[in-house]
């Protein structure tokens, strides 16, 4: 029998998703409006058909989008596909028919404080932000994307990606089998039950799930995007290819995957080139730890603010974390990892009459940051 490494620790692929939802801008436009109030569903709906009626006469590149939420000032049937996605990433929470954001979300509504002339174009903070949370959570489908991608050397339109798609979902799911741990099989083995049973025309589901991927990699620069007439062609960018490269390879095939220590140790340093876009990078480890220091403890500062919301004197460390190194990324262009940081707080960190300390859990989004004054 062979014996074969346990890489494979889950399949991140965002199933509730309509093929509307291809323009992360208007995710990011939804979270700016309901801000850190609490928004009734019509309402935030008015405002949303208002700002994106208007950016169809600003932005050329928004009204020849797809996935829009009018077309022509007419509103289109996407505002609930939105919102179900922007639930799903975990950005925002019904309570009845309001909703409000969730700390995630309320993290993106901070990165969302730079003045934009063009409401619709992702600044490098949104795109760092997108990048993470989708590999997070939808990794599986953005790698079979691409790899479709991968077998043209042309420029490619999304039809014919279709014709793949069945063969190669299914290729992806049974080596990734070999490789999973035991509690990621039965995940696996259900998701090609469900391709192999239930899906009586693949092509059908295809149509939902590659454009979104196909939209939304395109605006984080993964992907280049062409408009011949009224077809849109696709073709990897160059920080797409080397982004590919970074990512792990599943031994005997010609497939890549991700994984929580991935995501953990080596996200930062594949994500982040994306969008710094040749701009020579900086590694935290590499960093002296006067300079370190001097870098985190004003943006602790930052997240006490901004994040403890009850008073209780401790924060979330996920979205804390996160702030940090976007922020690091965006504007000194140093590479942080989520490793990086929980190194940094194995002992306190004192700034001013604060002191911050780390308490751990197996999950990096379970764990939170503790704050005492001495």
């Amino acid at each position: 029998m062979n014996s074969y490494p346990k890489i494979v620790d889950g399949f991140r692929f965002t199933t509730s998703l309509n093929t509307t939802v291809r323009t992360l801008s208007i995710v990011s436009q939804i979270i700016k409006i309901i801000g850190q109030k609490q928004l009734p569903k019509q309402f935030l709906k008015s405002a949303l058909v208002e700002w994106s009626t208007t950016e169809e006469k600003k932005s050329s590149d928004y009204k020849n989008h797809r996935g829009k939420i009018t077309e022509n000032g007419r509103t289109t049937s996407a505002f609930q596909h939105y919102l179900d996605f922007s639930s799903f990433l975990g950005l925002i929470t019904y309570h009845g028919d309001l909703l409000m954001l969730s700390r995630l979300g309320l993290l993106l509504n901070k990165l969302l404080n730079e003045s934009k002339e063009i409401e619709s174009l992702l600044t490098k903070k949104e795109k760092l932000f997108y990048l993470i949370i989708l590999f997070q959570n939808d990794a599986d489908a953005f790698l079979l994307t691409i790899h479709l991608l991968n077998q043209y050397s042309d420029l490619i339109a999304q039809e014919r990606l279709f014709e793949q798609f069945e063969s190669k979902l299914k290729e992806r799911l049974l080596t990734k089998l070999k490789y999973a741990n035991e509690l990621s099989q039965s995940i696996i083995r259900e998701k090609y039950r469900v391709v192999e049973v239930e899906w009586k025309k693949a092509e059908s589901y295809a149509k939902h799930i590659i454009p979104p991927r196909l939209e939304w990699m395109a605006d984080l620069g993964i992907l280049n995007r062409i408009k011949r007439g009224s077809k849109i062609f696709y073709k990897s960018s160059r920080q797409g290819n080397e982004l590919y490269k970074s990512f792990l390879s599943l031994p005997d095939s010609d497939l890549c995957d991700i994984n929580e220590n991935w995501l953990r140790t080596k996200a930062m340093n594949s994500l982040t080139p994306v969008i710094c876009n040749n701009i020579p990078l900086k590694k935290w480890s590499e960093l002296a730890k006067a300079k370190r220091m001097a870098l985190l403890k004003p943006y602790l500062d930052m997240v006490f603010n901004y994040f403890n919301f009850d008073g209780a004197m401790r924060i979330s460390l996920y979205p804390a974390f996160l702030f940090i190194i976007i922020n690091l990324a965006a504007t000194q262009n140093i590479v942080v990892e989520f490793s990086d940081l929980e190194i940094e707080f194995k002992n306190s960190i004192l700034v001013g009459s604060r002191k911050y300390s780390m308490r751990s859990a197996a999950r990096i989004n379970e764990a939170y940051i503790t704050i005492n004054l001495v």
